[in-house]
């Protein structure tokens, strides 16, 4: 599960130590593993944004969960992220996302809405359900 918070960072291993020369270039496991370069741990358990045509969901460290048509699937795509989030999970959504379904909400999760959603034309149906579900934050969005 990533950080709640930005500024937390998770180290990489590199190769070093007594066995990071002639031996450890022929045998890695013999590599002492040292703390190395930092990364930031990103403050979300999945993203879903647009690029171009297309709306992708991937999860934390970066592997896709879910894509599809941008406009036309936005809300299996958030659907998708929304379920890989699990227990405790934070939702990042980027952009603006036209809604053509019911999205269902898991219990205790936080969504974070960089953008907006809107309601498709010609959609009698609500947005967003949440029956019997708790724990839910919702933030940002228009």
């Amino acid at each position: 599960m990533p950080s709640l918070y930005p500024h937390d960072v998770r180290r990489i291993a590199v190769g070093t130590g007594s066995a990071s020369g002639f031996a450890g270039f022929f045998f890695p496991s013999l590599r002492a593993r040292g703390l190395g370069e930092e990364k930031p741990v990103p403050p979300y358990s999945a993203i879903v944004y647009k690029e171009g045509d297309e709306v992708r969901a991937e999860d934390w460290k970066g592997r896709k969960i879910a894509s599809g048509e941008s406009g036309v699937d936005d809300a299996s795509v958030i659907q998708s992220a929304l379920q890989a989030c699990g227990e405790q999970g934070q939702a990042l959504l980027k952009g603006s996302f036209i809604i053509r379904q019911k999205i269902t909400l898991p219990s205790s999760i936080a969504i974070l809405i960089d953008g907006e959603m809107t309601l498709a034309d010609n959609v009698n149906d609500t947005m967003l359900e949440a029956s019997g579900e708790n724990n839910i934050e919702i933030c940002g969005g228009s």
